[in-house]
């Protein structure tokens, strides 16, 4: 349908189209019928319904392709008017792949499609001149929407907006993407009031979510005359997300009195609440630290999809370090095979130290920070000093005396940085691998006696040489069982080892350091404090052990 006149911006709401970088484009049939049913009941102007990919890598539903047959089979409101989005550098190529684009493009009275956005880099917008003049003569309403704008200068702006206004049938919609959620309200206005200077026809907005601002960026371009506004509902969209649909009707509609363009936005709340809600907890969109950062530096939104999504397998400082490696590069667009390798790196880092014979005939003792280890520390001391065992503390405890402690064992560095805090003696000596920190913290660190041993993270496997080891998580207690081993311990114990809570993802990884330490090494791993790990058990109060 043509889009009615208004005294108010449309709403175009293209939650299946940018929420479904999290699915796939792929909506369960249930939630499809709801959202459709619902928007149309609130008085949404616009639902851009997905994208129409021409071709796919991986795996991708139906909204990622939009196919006339598929949008015949769902039942949207005719008040509606229907979009879909085409990412042009997907038909720039070559002329096949624009042959393909205007096979796919009907004439617009025959289409369930009403309107036809057209996504390009600045660089490529002067390009998109044949797909927009297509689009035009088959009746169809066309957007062309500039992303990552906000890495552009004014000059190149001008020059762009200029140039694409100039076309024999230009589009009719010039769209300010903020790719990267880095605009804030004033930066936001002076781009709209911008563009608006040098172009003829409507503007349109949309923003995302990275700073936790999209809303107000939203609000700040309708105040600067964009008539066309992007949102999703709950918010769900690549990365952050985008301003959400339900308190953007209800912003508009606190700023516009007249009855007959208000919506309803009470008639989409059980369908934010039982369907998003649960949605949002699956894929983690919305503002948080990593994406307000990686919007800082334009870091492309993706790379901290990917992140977050594998967030569970890495410990904080490997995401931190993951995304610092990000801010230094060119990260402004996305690449699978740099996102591959964030996380986990097939280079080998070596230490200086050769941990061999450290703990040579002699029983070493590792310490937890278990509270089952607080409780029995006085018999804890009287064990060291009974068994004189070589004494590894994880991170820094105070509930035994520093003078029994040999060395400290540290491999995170956020952890690190939280034990600094507490003073350790510059005669302790620290194990820890010295990759893992920066110049000014190793700085910090030259009056103690450090003791360099690597450490390299690879899921499943755990393995130990002289001057490193490979474990499968970033925690302490695997970083000192190599130690131990390399360093031909006789015997192990551990002490305030109490264990997690069954479901807790923690205990998963314990127990997987134990099952790989046991499987490479036959030196005894005996907990003496109470715990809840399937080990050999002994109390610390028996005298004959």
């Amino acid at each position: 349908m043509s889009l009615e006149k208004k005294n108010t911006p449309y709403i175009l709401d293209c939650t299946f189209r940018d929420g479904g970088y999290y699915n796939q484009w792929d909506f369960d049939d249930e939630l499809v019928e709801k959202y459709l049913r619902l928007l149309a009941l609130s008085g949404i102007d616009i639902i851009e319904i997905g994208y129409r990919f021409f071709k796919s890598k991986d795996y991708c539903g139906p909204f990622g392709f939009c196919s006339e047959e598929f949008l015949e089979g769902l039942s949207i409101d005719p008040n509606i008017s229907v979009a879909v989005m085409v990412n042009a550098s997907e038909v720039l190529n070559s002329s096949k792949d624009l042959d393909r684009f205007k096979q796919s493009f009907i004439s617009a009275n025959k289409s369930r499609i009403d309107i036809v956005r057209v996504a390009t880099y600045m660089h490529d917008a002067d390009k998109t001149e044949p797909l927009v003049d297509y689009l035009k003569k088959q009746g169809y309403t066309v957007c062309i929407n500039l992303m990552k704008i906000s890495e552009s200068s004014e000059s190149d702006i001008e020059e762009t907006v200029k140039q694409i206004n100039q076309w024999k049938i230009p589009a009719d919609v010039l769209y300010i993407a903020d790719s990267f959620g880095n605009l804030d309200t004033q930066k936001t206005g002076k781009l709209i009031d911008l563009a608006s200077t040098f172009w003829g026809g409507d503007i349109g907005f949309h923003a995302h979510n990275n700073q936790g601002k999209a809303l107000t960026n939203t609000i700040a371009a309708m105040k600067q005359n964009a008539t066309w506004l992007d949102s999703t509902i709950l918010g769900m969209g690549r990365g952050a997300g985008n301003a959400s649909t339900e308190s953007l009707m209800m912003e508009l509609n606190q700023k516009n009195d007249n009855d007959d363009d208000r919506y309803d936005p009470k008639v989409i709340f059980p369908l934010v609440v039982e369907e998003f809600e649960s949605l949002k907890k699956e894929y983690g969109w919305g503002h948080s630290l990593l994406y307000e950062v990686s919007s800082r530096y334009s870091v492309h939104p993706t790379y901290i999809q990917e992140i977050l999504y594998k967030k569970d397998k890495y410990s904080t400082d490997q995401i931190l370090r993951s995304l610092e490696r990000l801010i230094t590069r060119d990260s402004t667009s996305y690449s699978s095979e740099i996102a591959e390798s964030l996380l986990v790196t097939n280079e080998i880092v070596k230490g200086e130290w050769d941990a061999t014979g450290y703990a040579k005939d002699r029983e070493v003792l590792i310490l937890g920070a278990g509270p089952e280890g607080e409780r029995n520390s006085d018999q804890i001391e009287n064990f060291i000093q009974r068994k004189d065992a070589l004494t590894l503390s994880l991170n820094v405890n105070r509930y035994i005396s520093e003078d029994l402690i040999d060395a400290y064992v540290i491999v995170n560095r956020i952890r690190f940085l939280t034990e600094l805090n507490k003073k350790i003696s510059n005669d302790k000596s620290m194990i820890l691998p010295l990759h893992i920190l920066s110049e000014d913290m190793k700085e910090s660190i030259k009056s103690n006696r450090v003791l360099d041993y690597g450490c390299n993270i690879s899921s499943g496997l755990m393995e130990v040489d002289q001057n490193h080891c490979i474990i499968p998580f970033e925690l302490a207690i695997a970083y000192a069982l190599s130690i131990s081993i390399v360093g031909n311990a006789s015997k192990i114990y551990l002490a305030g080892f109490d264990g997690f809570e069954i479901y807790d993802p923690r205990q998963d990884e314990m127990l997987e350091v134990f099952n790989l330490f046991k499987s490479i090494s036959s030196i005894p791993l005996i907990s003496i404090t109470k715990t809840n790990y399937p080990l050999e058990k002994r109390t610390i109060h028996d005298p004959s052990i």
